[in-house]
C-alpha cells in the first residue's frame, strides 16, 4: 500500500487549484508518476521511452483531475451559497420584511449556518467525482480527503459551539 503524501504535497495541489499555474500540476503530475513507479514493478523495469511516455500521460491526467476538482468544488460552493441565499430569503419572508430582524437572526445563528455549510459542501462536492483513479492516492484525490474531512472537522467544532 502507497503512503499519503506530505502535507505540503496537498498545499501545492490546493494551491494549484486555487491558482491554475500549470508548473505546480506538472510537479503534481511528477509525484503521481513517482508513486507509480514504486507500486509498478513493470514500469519501473521499463526502457527509459516507456517511462517518459507514461510519466507525460500521468502528468496530463494529474491536469486533468486538478481541473475536475476545481469544477467540482466551485459547483458545491455555488450551490451551497444559492441555497443559503434561498434560505434567507425565506426567512426573510417569515420574518416580516424586516432587515434588522433578519440581521439578528443570522447572526444568533451564525455558527450553526457555517457548521450546515461545510457539512453539505463537503458532501456535495465528494459526489460523484470523476477524477477518481482505481486506487484513490493521487494527489488531487488526497487533497479531496482532506478537504472533506476538514469541512467535517470544522462543521462539528461549529456544531457544537452552536449549542453555546
Amino acid at each position: 500500500m502507497r503512503k499519503k503524501d506530505p502535507i505540503f504535497i496537498s498545499f501545492l495541489a490546493f494551491i494549484s487549484i486555487l491558482t491554475s499555474v500549470k508548473i505546480f500540476s506538472e510537479i503534481l503530475g511528477s509525484k503521481d508518476f513517482e508513486k507509480e513507479l514504486i507500486s509498478n514493478q513493470q514500469l519501473a523495469d521499463s526502457n527509459p521511452g516507456i517511462k517518459q511516455k507514461q510519466k507525460e500521460d500521468i502528468i496530463v491526467n494529474t491536469i486533468s483531475r486538478g481541473k475536475l476538482l476545481r469544477i467540482k468544488l466551485l459547483k458545491s460552493i455555488f450551490w451551497m451559497i444559492a441555497a443559503s441565499l434561498v434560505g434567507c430569503f425565506i426567512a426573510y419572508i417569515q420574518l416580516g420584511f424586516n432587515l434588522n430582524t433578519l440581521s439578528c437572526f443570522l447572526k444568533n445563528n451564525l455558527l450553526a449556518f457555517l457548521s450546515l455549510f461545510l457539512f453539505a459542501f463537503a458532501t456535495l462536492g465528494r459526489i460523484g467525482w470523476e477524477g477518481q483513479s482505481w486506487k484513490g492516492d493521487t494527489v488531487y484525490e488526497q487533497l479531496d480527503n482532506r478537504i472533506f474531512w476538514l469541512c467535517y472537522f470544522l462543521g462539528m467544532v461549529f456544531g457544537i459551539l452552536a449549542f453555546t
